[in-house]
């Protein structure tokens, strides 16, 4: 469905997800958010969630639905990590990308999770020797398996052999409180094979959340799933040193 929305391109054939706003006044009012592709379904399936403004209760003057498509994902910065993750990016690719290190903002939460100048001048280190960083924005979306069990999460694209934490947090982040140390999803939580291959065929880009009752973007600087991108870092030196809250 995403592809035909997107009119058979060649974009749309690599889009897994898409930032909307919708407009039926007679039907359900105004919504925004994301849409991501779900399996076994051909039709649009509007959570009660994306509805910010009621429908009208007057007598409609149509019933037409509106669909506006602001972004397309994953963004051209993350298919451009993906080459690098897959090892066939060029060298103006990777060079472009290790100048994307750390931001002033993350390295004060990491100070403020218990890291060291020294675990992030390392890291800094490995990224520009391995030609790689382990950290990237991604677009955060709810699941459309409903398999990833709370406290869990499942980034896109980093394949079967990262089964590790990762520690993730939204702009603008200032405190400790506003950044966590989330599970990446593996076969155990999963459970099916079916619904886990789904999940890896998915591109790198996008950072999917459990539907649960205590869902975790809000608890980073009251995030949501309308089109926040979350800053993910999966480098196991840095992550296994970040203090974990109790909470």
């Amino acid at each position: 469905m995403v592809v035909e929305l997107l009119g058979k391109s060649q974009r749309a054939q690599r889009a897994h997800a898409v930032q909307v706003r919708l407009f039926s006044p007679s039907k359900f009012g105004i919504g925004k958010g994301m849409l991501v592709v779900k399996k076994g379904i051909d039709k649009i399936q509007i959570p009660k969630s994306m509805i910010k403004v009621e429908r009208s209760k007057t007598t409609p003057l149509h019933t037409n639905v509106v669909l506006v498509i602001t972004e397309v994902f994953p963004s051209s910065r993350c298919e451009e990590m993906a080459k690098i993750l897959r090892g066939n990016a060029t060298a103006k690719q990777k060079r472009a990308h290790l100048t994307k290190h750390l931001s002033s903002m993350v390295e004060n939460v990491l100070y403020a999770k218990g890291l060291s100048r020294e675990i992030i001048d390392q890291y800094i280190d490995n990224s520009n020797e391995q030609g790689c960083n382990n950290h990237c924005h991604l677009i955060g979306v709810a699941d459309p398996t409903s398999m990833i069990p709370e406290g869990c999460v499942f980034i896109t694209g980093l394949g079967k052999r990262f089964l590790g934490n990762v520690f993730l947090t939204r702009y603008p982040c200032t405190e400790a409180k506003d950044g966590l140390v989330a599970r990446q999803a593996g076969m155990n939580e999963i459970k099916t094979d079916d619904m886990y291959a789904f999940l890896h065929s998915f591109p790198f880009g996008l950072v999917i959340f459990p539907l649960c009752e205590s869902p975790l973007p809000p608890k980073m600087n009251d995030g949501d799933l309308d089109g926040d991108l979350y800053f993910a870092l999966w480098d196991h030196q840095v992550v296994s040193n970040i203090i974990i809250d109790d909470d």
